[in-house]
């Protein structure tokens, strides 16, 4: 939900007819940024990480498309930091 209104885009082909759907969120393990997975619009959200007390803010990059009907569900990184798995529906 907080970042709800940011998430725009075409919707998922999907039976159920879903809409944005933010699932998971992960950390980078830089600690610098914050990737949600949308089951709904088939996308990966980036978003930098504030310090605290701040605001999420879309990142230089601020999604990747994945294809319709997907789904990302969740996703990690593998430990050396510069691979990640997502999981689709």
């Amino acid at each position: 939900a907080f970042a709800a209104a940011i998430h725009e885009g075409k919707n998922a082909i999907l039976p159920t007819d879903k809409r944005q759907h933010g699932h998971c969120a992960v950390v980078s393990p830089d600690n610098r940024t914050v990737f949600v997975c949308d089951l709904g619009l088939d996308r990966i959200m980036a978003y930098k990480l504030p310090s605290k007390g701040g605001k999420l803010e879309l990142a230089a990059t601020p999604f990747t498309t994945l294809p319709d009907g997907a789904g990302p569900r969740h996703m990690t990184f593998h430990p050396n930091g510069k691979i990640a798995y997502v999981i689709n529906e």
